[in-house]
């Protein structure tokens, strides 16, 4: 298992932020996906200049971009410093810019607000965030190598590829039964692995091989997804929560995060 990815964590507070985002759609997208530097990203156009993105659904910005692919657009940072926590509490600082036009498959979404990428090096040229996507059904198939974008004017979300288990997924976070214990978890494609606290797991009663363990269940909302397996770590943000689902996840599983009718919904 690799490392998850330090990613910044205000997804608990998706619910609460509001953007300037407009978005042009009608009917839903489905945008490929190609698995570039160990993330599934895909196609996207900045103001006509072809890049290459991935959806972190932990990010806390519509958009995140790195310093050198800003410069090789042309796009000057204007804004002051915005301040969030990393995963393990410190404190950094992101300028801000505007990208007026931003197109992911068919569909274009204008007047999108981001920030500089702060990780050293950057992760690939950049990503968005949940927050560009709030009024929208996402279907993420890895898998299948596709993701798919349901706009709300989309009236057969199921046929759309939206359907399976619903899970509750208020504020990005969802509750868990194993037989680990009960756990509250953060959903996160942004985090390469699935992971939980070291401290939430007792190691006497738990087998734990290389800094890992294993749900043999995992139930969500009285489905069981197991088995799925955690590294253990210790982490400060976000407060609260026993750990996050990662990618690996989504690896196994086809779903749908429903953003307007805040749940998920599994394909098993």
């Amino acid at each position: 298992m690799k490392q998850p990815r330090e990613c910044p964590v205000s997804v608990v507070l998706i619910s609460a932020l509001v953007t300037g985002t407009a978005a042009i759609a009608e009917q839903p997208a489905t945008v490929p996906l190609a698995i570039v530097d160990e993330s599934h990203s895909f196609a996207a156009e900045i103001d006509g200049h072809k890049v290459r993105l991935w959806f972190d659904l932990g990010a806390d910005a519509p958009l995140t971009v790195s310093r050198a692919t800003l410069d090789e657009l042309g796009i000057e940072p204007t804004g002051p410093g915005r301040r969030f926590k990393d995963i393990k509490g410190n404190s950094l600082e992101a300028r801000t810019f505007n990208v007026p036009r931003l197109g992911i498959g068919s569909v274009v979404f204008t007047a999108v607000p981001g920030i500089v990428d702060v990780h050293a090096p950057s992760l690939g040229q950049g990503y968005v965030g949940p927050l560009l996507f709030a009024a929208y059904r996402i279907v993420l198939d890895y898998r299948g190598g596709k993701m798919t974008l349901i706009p709300p004017e989309t009236q057969l979300i199921e046929r759309a590829g939206c359907r399976g288990a619903p899970v509750p997924f208020p504020e990005g976070v969802s509750k868990a039964q194993t037989d680990l214990g009960d756990l509250t978890l953060v959903w996160d494609t942004g985090a390469g692995v699935s992971f939980i606290r070291k401290s939430r797991i007792d190691q006497a009663q738990t087998k734990v091989v290389n800094q890992a363990v294993v749900a043999e269940h995992f139930r969500l909302n009285g489905v069981d997804f197991g088995p799925l397996g955690f590294r253990l770590i210790e982490f400060s943000e976000p407060p609260g929560v026993d750990g996050f689902i990662g990618a690996d996840f989504f690896a196994k599983h086809i779903v749908c995060l429903d953003f307007p009718g805040k749940r998920v919904l599994i394909q098993r």
